[in-house]
């Protein structure tokens, strides 16, 4: 781990300002809105030569109090989060995730993978200013499966989605676009941890974003082992309670009463979330293949170019007027390619990765309902258990009725705790689903009206690209 100076304020990067006509994202945010995410480190060559044409500036920054709880696609780079609730000081915490490299294994049969930094910057006391770390992403999805244990009921923000063709491009390194994307989705994560109310207070996160790499693997053998112990104890329990009642979760689940209200709502949100998940990823699918559309035309507006310029030095001996034309036909094409690639750009995090947020976010929310489900039948068996051992305890006599109390104070303790935990996650996924929602409207509403924002910044941009040079080199000469 290495520290980061508290002199260099993570919380003073106010974002350059862009004429008013040039910029279709100058005017006045509503208070709905969000704040669209802040590219992180981007390896493409290609930024270089896309900022010799006027384009438009990022949507702005639209303040949202992180504490309320649940997640959103905002990026909070650049203001920071702050921790801790409403009341009282609080400290602020910025992170990003950057400098991909890839590491080749020992095994020469195990596949090669790539570790990010995890950058830290905060005035929480006890964090020196912040830390620089090198997680993989087993790394990140630990944290997350850990976030979803230590948390029935919550939202989890998710983490990009892992392909065996994603990890070829990029051990291949035929993606740069990918690695980026993975920097972007890696620090949403972790911003989104830290914005919530709850899982900030994780030390999971703590460990996760300062402890250098042994640290890091003892804590989470350390992890494991106390959750195996946590876990196998409540099931050593309930097992102790009534020999029988372990297995009902198995063979009887239509025989316990289980809560059907809350089963019934737990199964139309999933249900609502398998629907939404379909369609959007429908929608992702096709506004993928538009981008890629894009990205092929500045390709190929690229190739021309450099044919014509081409043909313009081998036409200049013969006649300069047309050489002349040709290069600046040239000139036109390549830049009409940059503005194709730029737009392409622009779509892709602006439009695209908030919807496989969304798409991610809501198998997640499947998989919680499901785990929600289990916990209900968990209650429900344990409710079960209780009144077998009570009328197990009445009927028994003698030594045998020792026994039996004995069993009945484990089978009793072992419904409290499961109860209780049943009715805090349900209430927890409750205020998680309200946030959610809100948090849901107000971005897809957004996505919408900055995808068709930056379709008319993209027409513009082509108009102005038409005078000069074209026109009074090639149309002015047969006047």
């Amino acid at each position: 781990m290495s520290s980061v100076s508290s002199d260099d304020n993570p919380f003073e990067n106010p974002a350059q300002e862009v004429a008013a006509d040039e910029d279709p994202f100058s005017k006045p945010a509503p208070a709905a809105q969000h704040v669209d995410p802040a590219p992180v480190a981007d390896d493409d060559d290609d930024d270089a030569d896309v900022a010799e044409i006027p384009t438009s500036a990022e949507p702005p920054a639209v303040t949202r109090t992180p504490s309320a709880g649940g997640i959103g696609v905002e990026d909070y780079t650049q203001k920071g989060i702050f921790l801790g609730s409403d009341s009282g000081a609080r400290a602020r915490v910025s992170c990003t995730v950057c400098e991909p490299r890839m590491t080749m294994p020992d095994s020469a049969m195990a596949l090669a993978y790539w570790i990010y930094s995890v950058v830290t910057k905060t005035d929480e006391e006890g964090w020196n200013g912040g830390a620089k770390v090198s997680r993989r992403y087993s790394d990140f999805d630990w944290l997350r499966e850990q976030i979803v244990h230590d948390f029935p009921g919550c939202i989890v923000p998710p983490l990009p989605e892992k392909t065996a063709k994603g990890h070829i491009e990029k051990v291949m390194l035929s993606n740069v676009e990918l690695l980026s994307y993975r920097q972007r989705a890696l620090t949403k994560f972790i911003q989104c941890a830290f914005a919530h109310h709850k899982v900030q207070t994780t030390p999971h996160l703590k460990a996760f974003c300062t402890l250098d790499d042994a640290a890091w693997e003892a804590h989470k053998s350390a992890t494991k082992k106390e959750n195996a112990e946590k876990d196998g104890g409540a099931i050593a329990g309930a097992t102790a309670s009534v020999k029988e009642g372990f297995f009902k979760m198995f063979k009887k689940k239509e025989e316990t009463a289980v809560d059907q209200e809350a089963l019934k709502g737990l199964q139309e949100k999933a249900q609502y979330a398998k629907e939404m998940e379909e369609t959007m990823l429908l929608a992702h699918d096709r506004l993928k293949r538009h981008i890629d559309d894009q990205v092929a035309t500045g390709k190929s507006m690229a190739e021309l170019s450099g044919f014509l310029n081409s043909a313009g030095d081998l036409e200049s001996n013969a006649d300069d007027v047309l050489a002349q034309d040709m290069k600046n036909s040239g000139t036109y094409t390549s830049n009409l390619g940059r503005l194709y690639q730029d737009h392409a750009k622009k779509e892709t995090i602006f439009v695209l990765e908030p919807l496989s947020f969304y798409i991610q976010t809501f198998i997640g929310i499947q998989a919680e309902a499901k785990r929600l489900q289990n916990l209900l039948t968990k209650a429900a068996v344990a409710n079960d258990d209780k009144k077998s051992a009570e009328a197990a305890h009445e009927k028994a006599s003698g030594e045998k009725k020792t026994k039996a109390k004995v069993s009945m104070l484990l089978a009793t303790d072992v419904h409290e705790k499961t109860s209780k935990k049943c009715e805090d996650a349900l209430a927890l996924f409750a205020q998680e689903w309200e946030n959610f929602h809100t948090n849901k409207v107000r971005d897809l509403r957004h996505v919408q009206k900055v995808f068709i924002e930056l379709q008319v910044v993209h027409s513009s941009q082509q108009e102005r690209l038409e005078h000069p040079p074209i026109q009074p080199a090639v149309f002015g000469s047969d006047e």
